[in-house]
Order: C-alpha cells, then structure tokens, then sequence
C-alpha cells in the first residue's frame, strides 16, 4: 500500500501495477494476502495497461489508518514506527514494498542493482534508507529535478543478500534475479520473455514457485527437485561468497597460492581457478589480491583437493 497503493475516506483499499510486470504478483501473492487476511475475494482489472486489485472495508481502513497509512494523497508518507520494533516486521515490510514500488535492473553488463522509487516525500526516502542500513546493506540515494529520491543497492554481495533476507514475491523481480544468476547478466526485457526462457532452459517454472522467494538454502530445499536441483549449486557458492567476503581482508592470500603451487603443476592451477600463469604469480607475491569470485574458486578447490583451508 506504501508503494503503489491507496487508501480512502470511503474506505476502498487499492493496489496498481504495471499489466506486464505485475499482472502475476497481483493475481498470486496480493489476492492470496487478501484473502488470508481480510476474507476478501479480489480480482485483479486490466485498465489501460494499469492492473488494479481493491476492495472496501472502512473498518480495514481504519485500522490501517491507525499505524500510520495515509488516507488521501501520501504526502506525508512515513514507514509506520511498529515496523522498525522488529526484524522480521522490517524485511517483510521491504519486500512488500520492493514488490510493488522496486525494480531490479543491469548496473553493467555483467553486474545487478536494486532500487526503490522514485518517491517524492524526502522523509520516506530516509525512512526506506534507513531501514535498509540497519539490515546491513550498503545503499545510496538519488534525488532528480523534481525531488524525487530514489534509494539503491549497486554492490553484487549485498543484492545476493538482499535476496537473502529480504527477497521478493513479485514473479518479475524473482525472474530478472534468476536470470542474472544462471547467465551472469540481468536482462532488460520484459517478464513474458523471461518467463519462457528460464522455462525451455532451465526448467524453472516461476508461476509455481512458492512465495515469498529468499535466495536461501532452506528456502531452495523446500522447492521441487527440479527447480532444487538446479538451484541448490548456485546457492551454495554464493553463501561461500558472502562467508568469504567477511573474512576475505584476514585472509593469507599469498600463503594459500604458495601451497597449491607447491602441490600441483601451474597448468592444472589454471585450469582449476580459470586464470593465467601472470595472475597466479600475482597472487602468490602480493602484487594483487583474487577477487571474490576468485576467492570461491580457490576454496572450492582447496576442498576438492581435502587440503584444510582452515
């Protein structure tokens, strides 16, 4: 409702999207919430390439009006202060915002972003910033000509975990992420192209995966066994990458290489870590230091190998 929502005096509740990106979301998740919540059958109208989703209860509004929600206009929008008692309040309460007012998107070729907005009240913005730093995430915020903030998480590990603690359930967003992580770049197509193509090639059904989605081995587990058993790798080497990347400073870099070369021959270590003989001379002297992804390449191999990387 904070995102693309509205409250009014009489008491009618109403959710909008985008037709193509959003259709699924509120037909999935936001008829099931309704539903479970308020005893309301919703079904979400196609009206000039706008998705709407609503019903009337003044009593519900009222409520809503009582944490904080706005009737009217959202001027004066502010995250209600009961979301910031809890954790789980927060991350629920960034999903659900995420879902309706958030994009996923390229950075670059390769890299992924994360973005709220663009929202006009200033509070809110900080309000939304705020929330995110106190769940640990590096982000930054934008204002255009027309005041108009927009908050964002640029950094890979920190996208890997938002969708790890906070995730999403809007199936456009869960397939743009997807597609990033089984093809190592975020597409700038739409939802029903995507859709089709992680399906024909790589077997993963997004209208049947279960909702709320979180980038996490129990979450992934729980799915079925072709969607685990594509998935359950990916996941288990991008915990190994934020594991890493704690510790990755404290990390004798240098000491770690100078083992395998003394272990195994320079054509085999290249192989293994997809790198050059330059880059591993690098590493072993310290002229530079393996980054991330390289870092996970070095463990995996130190556990292929049964040497202990302790």
């Amino acid at each position: 409702l904070n995102g693309d929502g509205t409250l009014t005096r009489g008491g009618t509740i109403r959710i909008t999207g985008n037709s193509i990106e959003d259709f699924e979301h509120h037909s999935q998740r936001i008829v099931y919430l309704v539903r479970v919540l308020f005893g309301k059958t919703l079904k979400p109208k196609i009206k000039n390439n706008v998705v709407i989703s609503g019903f009337t209860s003044l009593h519900t509004s009222k409520k809503f009006a009582l944490i904080g929600l706005p009737i009217g206009k959202k001027n004066d929008l502010r995250i209600p202060r009961i979301i910031f008692r809890e954790n789980k309040f927060l991350k629920s309460y960034l999903r659900g915002l995420f879902d309706t007012d958030g994009t996923v998107c390229r950075r670059n070729k390769y890299n992924i972003r994360v973005g709220y907005g663009s929202f006009k009240p200033l509070e809110f913005s900080k309000d939304v910033l705020s929330g995110l730093k106190g769940l640990g995430f590096k982000t930054k915020i934008t204002t255009d000509r027309e005041n108009k903030s927009r908050i964002e998480i640029t950094n890979d590990l920190d996208v890997l975990r938002f969708f790890k603690i906070v995730g999403s359930s809007n199936p456009s967003k869960i397939a743009k992420f997807l597609c990033w992580r089984l093809n190592n770049f975020c597409p700038s197509y739409n939802y029903p192209t995507i859709k089709p193509k992680l399906k024909e090639g790589y077997n993963i059904d997004i209208e049947n995966i279960k909702l709320p989605f979180l980038w996490k081995k129990s979450y992934i587990d729980s799915l079925s066994n072709a969607h685990k058993k594509r998935l359950r790798p990916l996941v288990l080497e991008d915990n190994l990458k934020l594991e890493i990347s704690k510790i990755k400073k404290q990390i004798d870099w240098k000491e770690k290489i100078s083992i395998l070369k003394n272990r195994f021959k320079l054509k085999i270590l290249t192989k293994e870590l997809d790198c050059n003989y330059k880059t591993i001379w690098q590493w072993q002297t310290g002229v530079r230091e393996p980054k991330i992804n390289k870092c996970v390449k070095i463990v995996k191999f130190y556990r292929k190998s049964n040497i202990n990387f302790n």
